[in-house]
């Protein structure tokens, strides 16, 4: 019972104590410094957005391929144009009455179709278009009736002078 009454160990046992307190406070610091520093290795900011920048670059490289594919094809109704239509044609919409301008129309979307689908096949299939370790891979147009053309109508608000 003498041992219990005694109290010169306080004091050290006290130090001991705070000098535990200080190395489990340092040692959680350094884990947790650890922790941040492993984290930001594995994630970087520019390839968790990586994936979603790869898929804008590709549909704004579609997005103008479509619009050259369209110029492309309007140069070529205008360089040789459908006049008098083939019965037998794949672009021939059909029905009683020729209609040459739908007939043109059609054509214009089977040549876009092809220029896409050359540009696709060139560049955007097996694995060709990699952006920071992401790779966008676009399937072929199988049809040309998938391609829709939307006529713009414009109007001049001014007068021509002769």
């Amino acid at each position: 019972m003498k041992l219990w009454k005694n109290e010169d160990a306080r004091v050290p046992l006290a130090l001991i104590g705070v000098l535990f307190v200080l190395i489990s406070t340092a040692t959680s610091l350094h884990l947790s410094q650890m922790d941040a520093r492993m984290a930001s290795s594995m994630a970087k900011n520019t390839d968790i957005n990586a994936a979603d920048t790869a898929l804008l670059y590709a549909r704004a490289d579609l997005a103008r391929i479509v619009n050259y594919a369209g110029m492309e094809a309007l140069k070529q109704m205008g360089e040789t144009p459908v006049i008098a239509l083939d019965p037998n044609s794949q672009y021939n919409p059909g029905g009683d009455t020729p209609d040459v301008a739908e007939f043109n129309r059609n054509w214009a979307k089977g040549m876009m179709t092809h220029t896409m689908n050359q540009y696709i096949e060139s560049n955007y299939m097996y694995d060709r278009y990699q952006y920071r370790g992401y790779a966008v891979n676009v399937e072929p147009i199988t049809s040309w009736n998938t391609t829709d053309i939307i006529p713009i109508y414009m109007a001049l608000d001014r007068d021509l002078d002769p």
